[in-house]
């Protein structure tokens, strides 16, 4: 999943999903105006859990990240 924004605020919640079998990036954010929050989800066999260019990714502390070529976990604050 790619969330890009170069003005416009987005946001985006995700809650009990996967997001597995990509190649790239389970979850690749890009841009100052993009919040992004996942909780009770699973990203599994992709080639980088998660990438965060500049975004607020924000995690409820609750997924399962494992199984990707490279794991990443979200490096902000817990939301719960």
């Amino acid at each position: 999943m790619t969330t890009v924004s170069t003005g416009a605020m987005t946001n985006i919640t995700l809650v009990r999903d996967q997001i597995s079998n990509n190649p790239g990036f389970g979850i690749l954010t890009s841009g100052a105006q993009v919040f992004f929050k996942v909780g009770y989800s699973a990203i599994t066999g992709n080639g980088t859990s998660l990438l965060n260019g500049g975004a607020s990714l924000l995690s409820y502390g609750n997924n399962e990240i494992d199984g990707n070529a490279t794991n990443t976990l979200p490096a902000t604050t817990s939301l719960h």
